[in-house]
């Protein structure tokens, strides 16, 4: 009987997603997240002066934010160059940049000639900012979703122009919001951003031939439970107690984690991250196919976002980076798609070429 439900459930959508989602996660905190947070950004990686924000929006929303701004403007808030204004990829938080803040900090917002204020934000749906439940459907309603949050969040705080960089998902994102609000960005940094090449033919094949015939069960898997929008936040709830060692895991392997006490800091504050609500994560099945490419290629896009007058846009990608960078203007070495973890020093070196140029 037990089995014969099992069966059922799995057939459906709901009945997958019911599976996943009805078992809750044990021992997440959102306050946890946020003393993370606060320490993996003003102290672990040295002394960093920064404001923590939370903005609220249309529907009762909130919009998480931290800011560094130069110290001689602290008092009237403003700063000569555009601000900066930083989002990160999926399935991460702001936290993610804890080896970039102190750079950023001395590169930018305390700089001599050209002082800026940089924001760095959560996006509507992820980290510390709300999770309304995910509707969206489309594209451009899941688009609409991130973009529409981020210009609200841009009124309440007067920026009239930002220098957008965006990373991974986040980088897609901010093309995105670069496409409806075109007069409100300067320049727009991606970094091994998402969805940018037409899905190569052949690219199914040639992942089979690469894997061992013994996992060739593997890819239809994660096909069906991405067709199906299960994300790896269900499975982080959907797995309980082990899911902070499991990330704990995730983190070491892909960072190179010898108990560095940021990474250390980084796989709880990831595990929280990923098993409060689901909301934001469930965009990745409406934007992008198996594979990680978009179902509407920012390849094609490019050019009528420059006629419309943004003509800066920078692409940086890691040495090492999964993503083809055959279009990159930057490659940071020693780097992999989290350039910004493996070579802060070379993802900063890279930043400042384009944003200064």
């Amino acid at each position: 009987m037990l089995l014969t439900l099992f069966k059922r459930s799995v057939l459906t959508t709901g009945g997958v997603l019911g599976l996943f989602r009805a078992y809750s996660a044990c021992g997440y905190s959102l306050e946890r997240m946020r003393a993370i947070e606060e320490k993996l950004l003003t102290e672990v990686n040295g002394r960093v002066d920064m404001t923590f924000e939370d903005h609220e929006i249309s529907g009762n929303f909130r919009i998480h934010s931290a800011k560094l701004v130069p110290e001689e403007k602290k008092a009237d808030n403003k700063a000569r160059g555009v601000p900066l204004v930083i989002l990160p990829g999926y399935g991460a938080g702001i936290g993610f940049f804890t080896r970039n803040v102190k750079d950023l900090e001395e590169a930018f917002s305390t700089h001599s000639h050209d002082p800026r204020a940089v924001h760095l934000i959560d996006w509507l749906g992820t980290g510390l900012s709300s999770r309304p439940p995910f509707t969206a459907k489309s594209v451009d309603e899941t688009e609409e979703f991130f973009t529409r949050s981020l210009e609200e969040w841009r009124e309440l705080n007067d920026i009239q122009e930002m220098v957008l960089i965006g990373h991974s998902l986040g980088g897609y994102l901010s093309f995105a919001y670069a496409e409806r609000y075109p007069h409100r960005v300067r320049k727009l940094v991606l970094s091994s951003p998402a969805g940018v090449p037409n899905e190569p033919e052949g690219w199914k094949e040639r992942i089979y031939s690469r894997i061992p015939r013994y996992l060739h069960w593997l890819p239809p898997l994660i096909s069906v439970l991405w067709s199906n929008n299960i994300s790896p936040g269900d499975f982080i709830r959907w797995i309980g107690p082990l899911g902070p060692r499991f990330v704990e895991y995730l983190v070491n392997f892909r960072f190179h984690n010898n108990g560095t006490e940021d990474l250390n800091l980084l796989s709880e504050y990831a595990y929280h991250n990923f098993a409060a609500r689901g909301s934001g994560e469930y965009a990745l099945g409406n934007l992008l196919v198996p594979g990680a490419f978009a179902k509407k290629p920012l390849h094609a896009r490019i050019r009528p976002l420059s006629e419309k007058g943004i003509q800066d846009i920078s692409f940086i990608y890691g040495q090492r980076d999964w993503m083809n960078f055959n279009h990159a203007l930057k490659v940071v070495p020693h780097a992999g798609h989290q350039l910004h973890i493996h070579n802060p020093s070379g993802f900063l070196e890279s930043l400042e070429k384009v944003i200064r140029k």
